[in-house]
């Protein structure tokens, strides 16, 4: 757990492996500094603030019942491969960096996943599932799909970047904000509000219908 309310970090390592039973940084952020993190709890929370200046990998960070929160600062890029819940909210944000993230599944009724970039970072998109519930991704910079396959799936969807946008999901509907926006979406959508600041918006479906429910420019 955290050791005291600082800003220097409680763990400095290159790989940290943590496992617990009962949360991560469940009673305060666990501050740290590592370029390999893996963190995985049976339950509870895992909050972990992480300051590196070198990309850095989170090849774990999984819980039952609970929450994950996972902050980047330093500089350094970091990608996320695989963050899950079994019932939980995930939120995972990098300042002035690129966030990747591979694999996000949050499960349970209710419960969402928020993806962020502050001050400058894009973000790249694999897999993220809150079915039936929200994801919300906002990016500092562009926001690109790492693959060809479907990436999103949830009921609802919204997506800001400051540059473009192209994305490719299947989702119940969609708000969105950029430059430049383009979705495919998997099974029929329907489209709130849908801005291109500068360029174009271009929305197609594989199979199914696309509404219109909102402004979209």
């Amino acid at each position: 757990e955290e050791s005291g309310d600082d800003a220097d970090a409680d763990l400095t390592a290159a790989e940290l492996d943590l496992d617990a039973a009962t949360g991560i940084g469940a009673a305060g952020s666990l501050e740290t500094e590592a370029t390999t993190i893996a963190a995985d709890t049976t339950d509870g929370n895992v909050d972990i603030d992480n300051a590196n200046a070198a990309d850095t990998t989170v090849s774990s960070i999984t819980t039952g019942t609970g929450d994950i929160l996972f902050s980047q600062t330093g500089g350094g890029d970091v990608t996320v491969e695989k963050a899950e819940t079994t019932d939980g909210d995930i939120a995972i944000d990098a300042t002035g960096a690129d966030l990747t993230a591979v694999e996000v599944t949050a499960g349970g009724d209710g419960q969402n996943v928020t993806l962020t970039t502050t001050d400058s970072g894009d973000i790249y998109v694999g897999k993220i599932f809150a079915v039936g519930d929200t994801v919300a991704i906002n990016s500092a910079g562009a926001m690109d799909k790492i693959d060809a396959f479907i990436g999103i799936q949830a009921g609802s969807l919204s997506l800001t970047a400051e540059t473009e946008l192209d994305i490719n999901t299947d989702v119940d509907n969609i708000t969105a904000e950029a430059n430049s926006v383009t979705i495919t979406d998997a099974s029929g959508t329907t489209l709130n509000d849908i801005a291109a600041m500068q360029g174009n918006v271009s929305v197609q479906t594989i199979d199914g219908d696309i509404t219109v429910d909102g402004t979209v420019k």
